[in-house]
């Protein structure tokens, strides 16, 4: 799901200012039911929301933000820690992502790209990754990150069937 996420996004992500934006308008109609989901929640360890970046980002392009178009739920029974991985992982991807825009002399802002909570986010979160665990805790993991998987997914297609 990720590479398939992935291979579907980067042509929008290094192109010009218009696919940037339609890069980033996916990306906040993706994580802003996400980061509703936790933060209702109040769940410890939490990733840092980062849909406001996004905003500025989308603001600074002149774009209208999109409203969500899918709500989220974990399905049960699933350890958030997994989501909580999908989402921080995403923070390498984007410093990629970055790098290679800078490489094009692409110079549309870049706030969500160069964010540091989320990478440092990550770093804190590894240890609690690394541990050992069950078969059952690792399944309830993926089937949380899995879900995130097709919020994004699933999102991005509607996105780019209203554009």
């Amino acid at each position: 799901m990720h590479d398939v996420l992935d291979e579907s996004l980067a042509p929008a992500a290094l192109g010009d200012d218009a696919e940037y934006a339609a890069f980033l308008a996916a990306q906040y109609a993706a994580r802003l039911p996400v980061e509703r989901w936790v933060a209702e929640r109040d769940l410890p360890d939490a990733p840092p929301p980062q849909c406001h970046l996004i905003v500025d980002d989308l603001a600074a392009l002149d774009t209208v933000v999109p409203a969500p178009t899918k709500s989220f739920e974990l399905p049960a029974n699933a350890d958030p820690v997994g989501a909580y991985w999908a989402l921080a992982g995403s923070a390498l991807g984007n410093r990629a992502i970055l790098n290679r825009r800078r490489k094009l002399g692409r110079s549309a802002p870049v706030r969500f790209l160069s964010d540091e909570a989320m990478p440092n986010y990550f770093k804190s979160l590894r240890p609690r990754l690394e541990r050992p665990t069950t078969l059952a805790d690792a399944r309830s993991a993926i089937r949380a990150a899995k879900a995130v998987f097709e919020q994004f997914l699933l999102t991005q297609d509607a996105v780019r069937l209203a554009a």
